[in-house]
């Protein structure tokens, strides 16, 4: 047979094959081609430079087709077909011609490293998950370091129902992430969040901390509104975290249903201050949420608000008093609770930071907590954030604490 050496193959690189992850090796790109093989492959990649495809695909299968070729001549038509196949969108055959060339054991290490990751997102394309979670896990394996594999492996085990590896798997995704000082990919948390709901038993715990991530870096409406519910909707909430809750979901204009305004109108009267609960009812009846059946209802906790705001003015001045000459910081907390209810914030945040300061009280973490809410009034939101870190892990009130922490860094 007369050989030609295919000058094509020096030109691989134009054609854009190492974007998908294969190259040629050096050993091959010096072998001799035989004529028959050599002319179609020149064609080829003409025809591949003029982005002819169907033309190009013609000229490899007669390369393909020619009887008794080289090891090295089947390894180069299946690297030129894979590049058409691709373009095509053919992933079935781009598979089966890079899975020849793997199995020809001509590739480099550096080489098999990027089949592998071509082979995984390949097999995401035709939703062949149990090809994905083997070729990914070589992937990951072989780079440790990429991120993208480890969510592809991640997005399959899903897949496949493994939801305990999805979500250990996705996790060293994120913490690559965040090791190269990125923030979390949202479809990366979605995909945790999702997992984490499928384990069984559902992981609760790992369910909040996902969510908040969420809100914390894709502060979407939809998101902060899925992540409140859940928590709201916790047994182990008291009634002060309760109405911290309904207090941020005010301010992020998620509450929806009469009874949520109600109990938190009820909660702010009971706790002495009114002047809260008349800024919420009156906000449902703007908005329409109280303008139900049973609107009456709805007026009546209004006018009783009303009339112990103005029955609280002569409790305000005695508290003032009495603040003057406390050892404790008891009645500066309670006095700052009146000026931040009645919209008051400098001298709310004041009386607080008096308060705080004295010390010998309980309840010194709702009392960061509305120092963190009037400053947050004031768009001081370091020091409101600053206020909401100091309430301590171990807290009743530490989870709604980190998300006004989150609100307030946003705001």
């Amino acid at each position: 047979m007369q050989k030609v050496a295919v000058f094509v193959l020096t030109g691989l690189g134009a054609l854009g094959v190492a974007a998908i992850g294969t190259l040629v090796p050096e050993t091959v790109r010096a072998e001799q081609f035989s004529r028959e093989v050599g002319v179609p492959l020149q064609e080829a990649k003409k025809a591949m430079d003029r982005k002819q495809f169907d033309a190009a695909l013609v000229q490899l299968k007669k390369a393909q087709g020619v009887p008794g070729k080289k090891p090295h001549e089947d390894y180069v038509i299946n690297e030129m077909l894979t590049y058409v196949y691709t373009q095509q969108k053919n992933y079935p055959e781009a598979i089966r011609a890079i899975e020849a060339n793997l199995a020809a054991g001509r590739a480099s290490p550096a080489d098999v490293a990027a089949k592998q990751k071509t082979l995984t997102q390949m097999y995401v394309a035709t939703r062949n998950w149990p090809k994905v979670i083997q070729y990914g896990n070589n992937w990951v394996k072989a780079n440790p370091g990429d991120a993208e594999g480890y969510y592809q492996l991640a997005q399959a085990y899903s897949q496949a129902g493994q939801h305990k590896n999805a979500v250990r798997t996705i996790q060293q995704a994120l913490d690559l992430n965040s090791k190269a000082g990125k923030k979390p990919e949202q479809n990366w948390l979605v995909l945790k969040l999702d997992s984490q709901h499928k384990v069984s038993p559902p992981d609760e715990e790992g369910i909040i901390e996902t969510r908040e991530m969420l809100v914390r870096h894709y502060p979407s409406k939809d998101n902060w509104k899925a992540v409140l519910a859940k928590i709201y909707n916790q047994p182990s909430n008291d009634d002060l975290a309760t109405l911290n809750l309904l207090r941020l979901m005010l301010d992020l204009d998620l509450l929806e249903k009469p009874a949520d305004y109600k109990d938190m109108a009820e909660m702010a009267i009971a706790g002495g201050m009114p002047a809260e609960a008349v800024v919420v009812l009156e906000k449902g009846f703007a908005n329409k949420t109280l303008e139900v059946k049973d609107k009456e209802r709805y007026v009546r906790l209004l006018n009783n608000a009303k009339i112990q705001v103005q029955a609280s003015t002569a409790e305000t001045a005695k508290l003032e008093a009495e603040a003057k000459g406390a050892a404790t910081g008891e009645a500066d907390v309670k006095l700052g609770s009146r000026y931040l209810a009645s919209g008051e914030y400098q001298k709310a945040v004041a009386a607080l930071n008096r308060g705080l300061q004295k010390g010998g009280f309980k309840g010194q973490d709702e009392a960061h907590m509305m120092l963190g809410r009037a400053h947050l009034k004031l768009k001081e939101k370091d020091k409101a954030r600053k206020a909401f870190g100091a309430v301590p892990d171990d807290s009743k009130l530490a989870q709604v604490a980190q998300l006004w922490g989150v609100y307030a860094a946003q705001s």
